[in-house]
């Protein structure tokens, strides 16, 4: 009964996160026949729509590129890892889902410049013209002060660019759900696929792609960002995942500095 329920539960999540992340038009209309493609490898699903808040956040480093997730919280603000900009040599540029992209102007980050960040600190904020957004019909997905870390046992899905697609010279977002296992007393918490073993999980590409929750029915929030797998098994199906969750000293001060909470 537990899972009945539970899956239940997900397939009504599927519909409205389908639709909230880009899968339907501007009447409402689900398109998930005609421009969403179940994916078997990793579990998830990719949406072939444009106004998705989920992005991709490229930085030139020290290190090379960095090729990242992330997720639009406000007209001009960006969350993503940390990690992903460690030795940037210049502000990193923001990919759309069609295709189009934008020089960001700002970045916020509480981890220092070549130290490599974890959970609670692999986050950072980039910012982009208040402009950027204009004509691309996408809501940004809100950051809620009271639901700054998930609940153990909470249904979340996960957002994110990672390796591999479904298919060569397709750079789609990918949408799979996890429930939340593990937290820390704060700063983190460790979330497993629905399916234990055929479960859609993150992979390379994905750090920086929101975990994001249904507060209210049809109601959305960013509740964490993906960090790293737990272990040598990321890009797995069924591996679980370490998110950076809001609930620290560090990133609550820089959330609210940057007005987003």
């Amino acid at each position: 009964m537990w899972q009945l329920s539970r899956m239940s539960r997900a397939v009504v999540f599927l519909f409205l996160i389908l639709s909230q992340f880009g899968c339907s038009d501007s009447s409402g209309r689900d398109e998930s026949e005609e421009s969403c493609s179940r994916v078997l490898v990793l579990g998830g699903t990719e949406c072939r729509q444009t106004n998705t808040p989920v992005v991709r956040v490229l930085a030139s480093t020290f290190l090379g590129t960095g090729d990242c997730s992330g997720v639009i919280v406000s007209k001009t603000a960006i969350l993503t890892s940390a990690h992903c900009l460690i030795g940037a040599l210049s502000l990193p540029t923001v990919v759309f889902a069609d295709g189009t992209s934008v020089a960001s102007n700002g970045l916020s980050n509480i981890t220092p410049y070549l130290e490599m960040p974890t959970p609670p600190n692999d986050f950072a904020i980039v910012k982009i013209p208040f402009d950027a957004l204009q004509d691309r019909g996408i809501e940004p997905i809100a950051v809620i002060p009271e639901l700054i870390s998930p609940t153990l046992g909470s249904l979340i899905s996960v957002h994110g660019y990672g390796e591999p697609q479904s298919a060569p010279g397709l750079e789609l977002p990918r949408s799979a759900f996890m429930i939340v296992v593990e937290k820390s007393e704060v700063g983190s918490f460790l979330a497993a696929p629905l399916d234990a073993e055929n479960g859609g999980s993150s992979c390379e590409g994905d750090s920086g792609g929101p975990a994001v929750l249904e507060y209210q029915p049809g109601v959305f929030a960013v509740v964490g960002l993906v960090s790293e797998g737990e272990d040598s098994s990321a890009c797995f199906s069924g591996s679980r995942t370490i998110f950076t969750s809001f609930d620290s000293a560090e990133v609550r001060e820089l959330l609210r500095e940057e007005g987003l909470l």
